[in-house]
């Protein structure tokens, strides 16, 4: 991981939050750059919000007390956050910006990869975008590739020990909160493959089952990805307050953008 006082690796998050983070520098200190998001988040949620109730929360997930930790920390799951509930915002207002933000969501987190199944929760909403499904597709995938390669292709040995080698060489912390580590210092030692496997296979199953289970709307998708990632922690070595807030922000974004009419829709579509 180090030695001496110098890292044995580089940026270990793929490009979105660092770009977000650049935002900042004219303000001064980079985390300025999420803060900004946030805050242009939280009006979005507002003026999307389909009655006072969701206008209101819309104030509890800007003033959220997560949100200020993860700001002055410099966690980058505020910006993913932000990024979702932005990606709902316009899924709502039938706007193509959604597939980018879609892109930057899924190309900004490594364990993004292991939530694909929760995209089926997206078809109903992607078939009313302006441009049809295949430039939409187009514009997704264009997007995450623009953000992504440009660092992958700089270094590509340096990028894959920093992005996803030092993510199965952290360190086991008995700090974390977490079931799997509970486990591993009260009851019996935890198999070396069974800490990296069995959260990501959760993840991949939970969302699987939420992928053809939820509703199809977009609050539905935000709601499902919160709950999946909190299974994926809940398994993890390494599980701390910052994961935990990213889980309860998709949860409060889903509660603040829920429409009733979307599952009477559902229903009648399905009959």
């Amino acid at each position: 991981m180090h030695a001496g006082q110098h890292l044995l690796f580089g940026f270990p998050y793929p490009s979105p939050p660092l770009l977000v983070a650049t935002l900042g520098l004219p303000l001064g200190d980079v985390r300025l750059g999420a803060v900004v998001l946030h805050l242009l988040a939280s009006l979005a949620l507002y003026v999307t919000a389909n009655d006072g109730r969701g206008a209101l929360l819309s104030c509890l997930y800007l003033l959220s007390p997560g949100a200020f930790w993860t700001a002055r920390t410099g966690w980058t799951e505020l910006i993913g956050a932000s990024l979702l509930a932005l990606l709902v915002c316009a899924l709502y207002r039938n706007s193509r910006v959604s597939a980018v933000l879609l892109g930057l969501i899924a190309s900004s987190k490594q364990y993004f990869a292991f939530f694909v199944p929760l995209s089926f929760l997206l078809a109903p909403a992607a078939k009313t975008l302006k441009g049809g499904r295949r430039k939409i597709t187009v514009l997704f995938s264009s997007t995450g590739f623009l953000v992504f390669s440009p660092f992958s292709l700089w270094a590509p040995p340096a990028f894959l020990n920093s992005v996803v080698v030092l993510q199965f060489n952290q360190p086991w912390r008995s700090d974390s909160f977490s079931l799997l580590v509970w486990w591993g210092e009260n009851v019996t030692e935890v198999p070396a493959l069974l800490i990296s496997v069995l959260p990501l296979s959760v993840a991949l199953c939970v969302s699987l089952l939420l992928g053809l289970k939820a509703p199809k709307t977009p609050w539905s998708f935000s709601a499902s990805l919160g709950i999946a990632m909190c299974s994926m922690v809940l398994l993890s070595k390494q599980a701390f307050a910052n994961y935990y807030s990213f889980d309860a922000a998709a949860v409060l974004i889903a509660a603040i953008l829920y429409r009733k009419s979307d599952l009477l829709l559902e229903d009648s579509v399905s009959r």
